[in-house]
């Protein structure tokens, strides 16, 4: 089963507030959910969407309502993703 790893915070919001490349983020994660690949996040992917959506409702392009929903959808489907065994953490020791 192929990784894939989410190389920018760009690709990782775009599933929780609607923008052009939405539809892409929302197939690679039905992918994942169905089997199909393994994603690989680190803290850091974590920490950019994070910061990404705070950084939407500082400049208006979303409310705070919406802020809240997209983090609990961010976390709700990292969560499943965990359970199914679909994502993975990104190692940067030297043990990996």
């Amino acid at each position: 089963m192929p990784n894939v790893k989410a190389k920018t915070v760009a690709d990782d919001h775009r599933m929780y507030v609607e923008e052009k490349a939405s539809k892409v983020a929302d197939a690679v994660y039905e992918k994942a959910e169905a089997g199909g690949l393994k994603l690989v996040f680190s803290i850091w992917n974590v920490g950019e969407t994070i910061g990404v959506l705070d950084r939407y409702v500082l400049r208006r392009f979303i409310s705070a309502e919406i802020f809240r929903a997209a983090l609990s959808k961010f976390i709700l489907e990292s969560m499943k993703m965990i359970r199914l065994g679909q994502i993975t953490e990104a190692r940067t020791d030297e043990n990996q």
